[in-house]
């Protein structure tokens, strides 16, 4: 028997806009009840829907500050699977109803975390308590967000400036065989071997720079989360190229993967940034040197089930890392994970590191296990549900073309770095084409505007003074909407260059950037490929 009708005054929410309900119920008399409810106690219904993919569609359309699900629905998904669909995208906190309590179905609802379970038929008051308790673990979860949020940043910064140094230290040997080479160009320019000796070492050196800026701007950028198959084994394998750059040289790495590339689904940047902070802190416990193991496996969940009973049932991929270091007490060990706990030095070191691992590793809905002998190193094993691996097309890359096509087309270069403006005219010019130059982004449209109809094609700088790259790219499609622009530009993520192609260029080369990739690109745009072109950045 329902309660008294209530005033909508009655019910105070944790929101200050007034609440918005999801009903995923395929009763309709119990679904128009539960919307009469509602109204009675102040709350607004979003919408009602009866099947889970409907509460989908209903979930990304109206965003509900709750939703109430019935288990049992029409179609092929059931309750539980829409419920952990829509938590997983919009994290929106889920009240089942369910006439049926059997224990199969509570253990299937817990994997998708409810914030309250209802068992049919319920009375006004419990609704509205299980509605109110659920809104306010809603919001103080989203504040615990908000929270791992700043705390990843704050432990990303002193990540970065941990390998900012070793970066530093490696880009001043490159500069140095650089500089050793062109002068040794100067004083043997008629020697053909110590000129191939010396254009081959320059080139590696600058590939060598070139990569360690792309790990750097990789560790750096923030995104947004975005949770997609990863190969556990490449994203190890690329940790290591990283860090065998500014870690201690007698510190040895050994792989122990596994074949076939375990994938997890997992969001990329925070696990390279928990990876890295094991790595951190296995290097800081090796001052003299020492060996750091790397492996992965798939592991079933019932061998782990003695430690970590509430895992899902689902193979597991462990990913280990092992040091010949220190070692920690037992004291020690029961606080590694707590914020601020360090160690080391407090005025270096803000004892970050493996507390935002363990919240990476949970929200990922994975866990942690570590081992550690004073005087016999520490392992450090972490758990996360495998993927089913999916079929993916491979895409070839062409071999570069030894001696590219040149032209007679007229191109316009927007570069605002002079020593680079007149290398790119240099080659060009070599290869049979007229060039014009602008300086930045006004300049650009000043000089597509007198010469509009010579230029055949624009090389764009990205970051340019006045108007940035993409300001430009938009002006002139707006002055000529079949204009072909090619971009060329330092940013090596990859929804900026997929961003840039969506806004109407040709192409994209990114810097530093072969003589063969630029001509490439550029003949291929020219000869009418309307396709988009993105030639990968080196290193």
């Amino acid at each position: 028997m329902t309660q008294p009708p209530a005033s909508s005054n009655d019910t105070k929410s944790v929101f200050s806009h007034p609440v918005q309900v999801l009903i995923v119920e395929d009763e309709r008399i119990v679904a128009g009840d539960l919307r009469a409810r509602l109204r009675r106690m102040g709350y607004r219904v979003a919408a009602i829907v009866s099947t889970g993919d409907d509460a989908i569609r209903a979930a990304d359309e109206h965003h509900p500050d709750l939703v109430l699900m019935d288990i049992r629905l029409e179609g092929t998904m059931d309750g539980i699977q829409a419920a952990d669909t829509i938590r997983r995208i919009h994290n929106i906190p889920i009240i089942y109803l369910s006439a049926y309590a059997d224990q199969s179905t509570v253990e299937r609802a817990k994997v998708t975390e409810p914030f309250g379970y209802l068992l049919k038929p319920f009375e006004d008051s419990e609704l509205r308590t299980t509605i109110e308790m659920a809104l306010y673990k809603g919001s103080m979860e989203q504040e615990r967000r908000v929270l791992e949020a700043q705390l990843l940043q704050s432990q990303k910064m002193e990540s970065i400036g941990t390998l900012v140094v070793g970066l530093a230290h490696n880009l001043n040997n490159i500069l140095a065989i650089v500089m050793g080479y062109a002068s040794r160009l100067e004083r043997s320019p008629d020697d053909p071997v110590k000129v191939m000796q010396s254009v081959n070492a320059i080139n590696q050196a600058v590939r060598r720079g070139a990569g360690l800026i792309q790990q750097l701007i990789g560790v750096t950028t923030k995104s947004n989360l975005q949770y997609t198959p990863v190969d556990v084994n490449t994203l190890l394998e690329d940790l290591i190229r990283m860090v065998i750059e500014v870690f201690p040289k007698n510190i040895t790495f050994v792989q122990r993967l596994e074949p076939f590339g375990p994938r997890i689904s997992a969001e990329q940047n925070q696990l390279h940034q928990a990876l890295l902070n094991i790595l951190l802190n296995a290097r800081d416990a090796m001052p003299h040197g020492g060996s750091i193991t790397m492996s992965t496996e798939t592991v079933s969940s019932t061998s782990l089930r003695g430690r970590f009973p509430n895992l899902q049932d689902t193979p597991y991929v462990q990913i280990s890392i092992a040091d010949t270091g220190e070692g920690m007490d037992d004291e020690t060990m029961r606080h590694i994970f707590e914020p601020f706990f360090t160690t080391r030095d407090r005025a270096m070191f803000t004892g970050l590191g493996l507390s935002v691992v363990y919240g990476i590793v949970t929200s990922h809905k994975g866990c942690i296990d570590v081992t550690s002998k004073v005087g016999g190193g520490t392992s450090i094993s972490i758990f996360f549900p495998a993927e089913t691996p999916a079929r993916e097309t491979t895409i070839t890359a062409t071999s570069h073309i030894v001696t590219p096509k040149g032209g007679t087309e007229t191109i316009l270069v927007v570069e605002d770095e002079e020593m680079l403006r007149s290398l790119v005219k240099e080659v060009l010019t070599r290869a049979g084409y007229s060039v014009a130059f602008a300086i930045d982004g006004e300049d650009a449209l000043r000089v597509y505007d007198e010469q509009r109809d010579t230029i055949d094609l624009v090389l764009l700088d990205f970051g340019l003074p006045k108007l940035a790259g993409d300001e430009v790219l938009v002006a002139l499609r707006e002055r000529n909407p079949e204009v072909r622009v090619v971009f060329s530009t330092g940013y090596v993520r990859k929804e900026r260059s997929e961003g840039l192609l969506k806004l109407g260029a040709q192409g994209v080369v990114f810097k530093p950037y072969t003589v063969a990739d630029m001509l490439e690109t550029i003949r291929r745009v020219l000869d009418g490929s309307r396709s988009a072109t993105i030639t990968p950045p080196r290193g």
